[in-house]
């Protein structure tokens, strides 16, 4: 019998990490994957997940999966997502778990976090807590290293390609999951803020990259949708939430080589330096050493110093604009009709998130519900960005149930959109019907992560993402 020490893997040696373990293959050639279809299982191995109070970790089975997937360049590569099977699955329900990696460095990937054996055994735990509700009712969980092969983060299409190409891989895995026939089997796919990314682009990219998925995909949930990269940007500047400009401009960078060469070309000593910690260490880090800097160099009197050698504001950059714009979610629609969702979406959005601006969302509810897209789209008076994720999280999985179970959409009745205006009474996970649907103890566990780590902390330089 496992001892606590056990099960918190305390008493095993550390997993290497991704870029010392052959599994991820991170240096793998585009070349050597070109054999395999996006989809396709390259190796499988069975792990332990990290167990916490409250999550049940020896009860479970886990398995991460190598997977072939594609890069925004049309070339292969590979990522690793974990299969998380509860002891009571029903066999024909998958949640693809998209979740808020924001980082781009190997070592950061959730898959590392969540195994048991890894360094920094709590991290994972922000990512675990919301599972719980998914596997007390049987669903077996499936989340993706979305970030791909380069950790591009904020890359939409790389994060389309391997969130879609993650359910691909869970449906071949079947027989070892003891799924349903693969035509019964049904997935919805979830993320917050930058999981957000992945499911928004994943939505969108359906019918053109994986249409054969159509047959199984009935629905999306997401919030805190970060829909236009500039729009963010220019609202987190000179806040708590500056770094996210640095991780964001980096991950892009990881996945579009010309525009590495353009941050080696335009930035100071500085500007470099910040770039570097942001390849070799976490979110928490470059959150940190950008905490309420002018990054854009926009702030008169600014004594925050110059990050980039350009003259205004860096986002006006030709080429900055271009991959801001290439990775504008919704935008695709406008020259592609495939590029419409068209499976069910809710959306849940705060109105006071400074991070993601509400206004940028209803745009994007507006264009994708006009064009035919069926939404349910609440807005929050009272959450700010990581508040929702914990307030809305019974919202999340009784939408999420609702259309597992095939029950009534309140957006049907309306013209493809229902728009919600709620408050923190209705949608917290302290409420009596968050209790009464996720149960007490569940809710519990959520609200004390909220109070403990978020709650009244905003100097804390994540608690808006």
């Amino acid at each position: 019998m496992d001892t606590l020490r056990d099960r918190l893997g305390l008493t095993k040696k550390p997993n290497p990490t991704p870029r010392d373990d052959p599994f991820y293959g991170v240096d793998t050639p585009s070349s050597a994957l070109d054999k395999y279809a996006p989809g396709a299982i390259i190796r499988s191995r069975e792990v332990r997940i990290a167990d916490f109070p409250d999550f049940d970790a020896h009860k479970v089975k886990v398995w991460q999966l190598a997977v072939r997937s594609t890069t925004p360049h049309g070339k292969s590569q590979v990522f690793v997502a974990t299969v998380i099977r509860p002891p009571n699955a029903t066999g024909d329900k998958i949640v693809t778990q998209c979740p808020k990696t924001d980082s781009c460095n190997p070592k950061c990937r959730t898959s590392y976090i969540l195994r048991q054996g890894t360094p920094g055994l709590t991290a994972g735990y922000s990512e675990q807590i919301f599972m719980e509700g998914f596997l007390d009712r049987g669903y077996i969980i499936c989340v993706p290293d979305y970030e791909g092969q380069r950790d591009s983060f904020g890359s939409g299409y790389d994060a389309a390609y391997c969130t879609l190409d993650s359910m691909r891989a869970v449906l071949k895995f079947g027989q070892t999951l003891k799924l349903a026939e693969p035509s019964a089997v049904k997935i919805i796919g979830w993320g917050y803020s930058g999981g957000a990314i992945a499911i928004g682009w994943a939505a969108q990219m359906l019918d053109i990259y994986a249409p054969e998925l159509s047959q199984n995909v009935v629905g999306w949930s997401m919030g805190g949708v970060p829909v236009d990269l500039r729009s963010v940007a220019l609202s987190v500047n000179d806040t708590i939430a500056s770094g996210l400009i640095i991780g964001v401009v980096q991950g892009l960078a990881n996945s579009y080589p010309k525009l590495q060469k353009w941050i080696n070309d335009n930035t100071t000593d500085d500007g470099k330096k910040i770039f570097a910690t942001a390849t070799g260490q976490c979110f928490k880090s470059f959150m940190w050493e950008n905490f309420r800097k002018d990054v854009l160099g926009l702030v008169k009197g600014s004594n925050d110093g110059t990050l980039f050698t350009v003259k205004g504001n860096p986002l006006d950059d030709k080429l900055l604009t271009e991959m801001t714009s290439r990775n504008k979610m919704g935008a695709l629609c406008d020259t592609d009709n495939r590029a419409v969702p068209r499976k069910p979406m809710y959306i849940y959005q705060g109105i006071k998130d400074y991070v993601v601006p509400i206004a940028t969302v209803d745009a994007l509810v507006a264009k994708w519900a006009k064009k035919g897209t069926t939404i349910e789209y609440a807005k929050d008076t009272k959450a700010l960005h990581v508040g929702l994720v914990f307030k809305g999280h019974a919202q999340n999985v009784k939408w999420i149930e609702d259309r597992f179970e095939g029950r009534p959409n309140p957006a049907d009745k309306y013209s493809q959109r229902k728009e919600a205006l709620v408050t923190i009474d209705a949608s917290d996970i302290r409420s009596d019907e968050s209790k009464e649907f996720l149960g007490e103890k569940r809710c519990k566990t959520i609200e004390k992560h909220y109070d403990v780590n978020y709650a009244d902390k905003p100097n804390k330089p994540f608690f808006y993402t």
